[in-house]
């Protein structure tokens, strides 16, 4: 292994019309390629649509199958590291990984649909707390504040969460479009490029647009380009009510060649969202000279610092304000650029390679003390992902239950399951506690038990029953 270089595997998962996702996942790829000499890496994506959009880009990516996925990368190509690009819930048995986790918003905003319908809440608290998280040899966080979520709410060690602040986009060739022409404006316009999720918060700008226009009789456009995540049809019906429609333009997704222009012939990139820490638009907005008005939530405007105006989220006139400003005082305007590429400067695509350079330099010392990754001898948590969702299925059956539980085992699934349905649990017995040892099952209150241990429930029902005399039909085991 001392002279041989390190083989791995880069693992991609957006196509070009998730648009920050896909530009975040291929500028790594492009700084990977200019490491080549030091590593072997091979491209794979679990996502077959993902394939031409990178290949069009000078990244060769192999299509895998989540199926005896780790055998397959330890057997047939030899990985030594998978890292994950993308927020990707996976863990291996034996072969090490990095995670990259953007952010923590189903945690610090979870009255949105897109984190909290459907068990998204869920699957991702069970990933979070699990061992697949605390198992990464490293962990890629986009900011300081970031970090510092991980590691306070999921307990991970500081020293393996690296912070790799986003990079903007790379123009290829830059080609001249009118925008006003091409979409038929005679008045200025503020561009958002976003997905139509909630948390976009493209409401905000139809409520300042509104303001704008009858409280000061000015009009100008706003152009949203992005996918529909099911948001859209109520943001052009409120546009519509608001008196205001023709004003809003949706452009869909757009090619590549035409976003330098969409923001260089801006007003001002708009960009109301709940979610961060960080964004990418901001960086790009930067990089192309024009005003940026962004969310004033903590960790997003620790990003921009002054080089934004700073939007009040509850309250559009804070909106109306800044294009105000941007409109009639030029001055300010041009102090917040001249910010803005200071930003840039403190953050370039070498400080991004350098650090992700240090995290496989430090892996490969230590992957020098031994020969060969063995192959795992038995399928535990392979598959994570439908794990998760036999545990869910557990909880729900938990939830719609008058029962009041207690659970044996204080170990991650005990754990999970207590922050999961806390209203359903009366407390826990596990045999390493001496405080809550299950002898003191006996004087509990409880309708029934529930085993979290996983891999002994029979040699635990043997104990509870014959040694406890606790009734069989009070222990319930989990499916999964």
């Amino acid at each position: 292994m001392d002279n041989k270089k390190l083989n791995i595997g880069i693992f991609v998962n957006s196509a070009q019309r998730v648009g920050g996702g896909f530009q975040y996942e291929l500028r790594i790829c492009q700084l990977l390629q200019e490491m080549k000499n030091k590593y072997n890496f091979i491209f794979f994506t679990l996502n077959n649509s993902v394939i031409d959009d990178f290949n069009k880009n000078n990244v060769n990516v192999k299509l895998l199958s989540e199926k005896s996925l780790e055998y397959v990368l330890i057997h047939n190509y030899k990985i030594d590291l998978a890292y994950f690009l993308y927020p990707a819930h996976f863990s291996f048995i034996n072969l090490h990984y990095i995670l990259t986790i953007w952010d923590l918003c189903h945690r610090d905003f979870n009255e949105f649909p897109e984190v909290r319908n459907n068990y998204e809440f869920d699957k991702r608290e069970l990933f979070y707390s699990g061992v697949g998280v605390k198992k990464a040899i490293a962990i890629i966080s986009d900011s300081k504040y970031g970090k510092k979520n991980i590691t306070k709410r999921y307990s991970v060690d500081k020293n393996r969460v690296h912070v790799l602040k986003f990079l903007p986009r790379v123009d290829t060739k830059y080609v001249y479009i009118d925008i006003n022409k091409k979409y038929n404006l005679d008045k200025p316009y503020i561009y958002y490029p976003a997905q139509f999720w909630s948390h976009k918060n493209h409401i905000y700008i139809l409520k300042a647009l509104t303001i704008l226009k009858e409280k000061f009789n000015i009009e100008i456009f706003a152009l949203f380009s992005g996918a529909d995540y099911g948001n859209l049809s109520y943001i052009l019906e409120q546009a519509k009510n608001m008196n205001i429609d023709k004003q809003i333009k949706y452009l869909g997704f757009v090619e590549d060649n035409e976003i330098p222009n969409l923001y260089k012939q801006s007003l001002a990139l708009v960009m109301p969202t709940y979610f961060g820490p960080t964004n990418i638009p901001p960086l790009e907005a930067f990089n192309y000279r024009i005003p940026v008005c962004y969310s004033d939530l903590k960790g997003l405007r620790k990003q921009v610092k002054n080089a934004a105006f700073l939007l009040d989220l509850k309250n559009p006139n804070s909106l109306v304000k800044s294009l105000l400003n941007i409109l009639n005082n030029p001055n300010k305007v041009e102090n917040k650029i001249k910010a803005g590429q200071k930003i840039l400067q403190k953050w370039t695509s070498n400080d991004f390679k350098n650090r992700l350079e240090k995290i496989f330099d430090d892996f490969k010392i230590i992957r020098q003390c031994w020969d060969s990754i063995e192959i795992p001898k038995s399928k535990t948590f392979n598959d994570i992902p439908k794990d998760f969702i036999s545990l869910i299925n557990n909880i729900v059956e938990f939830l719609n239950s008058n029962n009041k539980y207690i659970i044996y085992g204080n170990g991650t699934i005990g754990k999970t399951i207590q922050v999961l349905i806390p209203d359903k649990i009366v407390g826990f017995v596990d045999m390493s506690d001496q405080k809550n040892h299950p002898k003191n099952l006996v004087n509990m209150q409880y309708d029934k038990i529930i085993i979290s241990v996983l891999g002994r429930e029979e040699a635990i029902i043997k104990y509870l029953t014959e040694d406890l005399g606790i009734k069989k039909d009070k222990i319930i085991t989990l499916d999964i």
